[in-house]
């Protein structure tokens, strides 16, 4: 069938011509959903600011720090939580990178992390217990999200990103914790106004200070 013939693309309900989408050579839409990429920019590294780049953004943004100061934690070191790292780093925030194991900590480092902790070591996550204002939970598997809670200050946020495909469940194994912050979870994009001040803030601030690319390992 023709349509087998297409990789990328649909077929448009109004004429039965295929449409590519992001793929295509030329596409029109409104100027509100348009960001000009400088020249010196390339595509390629222009790409993860607009994916992971804006998801992280959106609530380091929300949650008060951009203008630096917090420790934020960043629970998961994939593409979403490197570039967490960074941000966060870049901001002027202390930076706690979270990972199950410590195969990851010389990248979290590189990328900006001040401090390392296993969430699967007592002893690490004893070390970090009450010190972060800020986590940004960006585990897109089923897990146990009250692991984390001892983690957290009072009046702090854990913000929800990871794509999880079951309802959180909270499991307070001890009735010593008082829940004394707050759980958010917000969408993975934002407005066209927040997408342009975290490209504003990659271009002039991010890319400066880590060197010229936005790569994630």
């Amino acid at each position: 069938m023709l349509a087998g013939k297409i990789k990328y693309g649909r077929v448009a309900t109004d004429n039965q011509k295929y449409t590519y989408g992001g793929f295509s050579d030329k596409m029109t839409t409104h100027r509100r959903f348009i960001y000009k990429i400088p020249k010196s920019y390339s595509l390629q590294l222009a790409g993860p600011v607009f994916c992971s780049g804006i998801t992280m953004y959106s609530p380091l943004k929300r949650f008060g720090a951009t203008n630096g100061g917090l420790n934020v934690g960043i629970l998961g070191l994939g593409g979403l939580g490197q570039m967490g790292i960074r941000l966060a780093a870049a901001m002027g925030n202390r930076v706690t990178a979270i990972s199950t194991n410590w195969k990851k900590q010389d990248t979290a480092r590189a990328l900006g992390a001040n401090h390392f902790v296993v969430s699967t070591e007592t002893r690490s996550m004893e070390e970090a217990a009450k010190s972060l204002d800020l986590v940004l939970n960006t585990i897109s598997g089923n897990h146990q999200i009250a692991h984390y809670f001892p983690l957290m200050k009072q009046r702090g946020t854990i913000v929800l990103l990871g794509a999880v495909l079951e309802p959180q469940k909270v499991k307070i194994i001890s009735f010593n914790i008082t829940l004394s912050f707050t759980i958010n979870k917000i969408c993975p994009s934002d407005s066209p106004n927040c997408s342009l001040a975290q490209w504003n803030f990659h271009h002039r601030k991010l890319r400066g200070r880590h060197g010229r690319n936005t790569r994630v390992h």
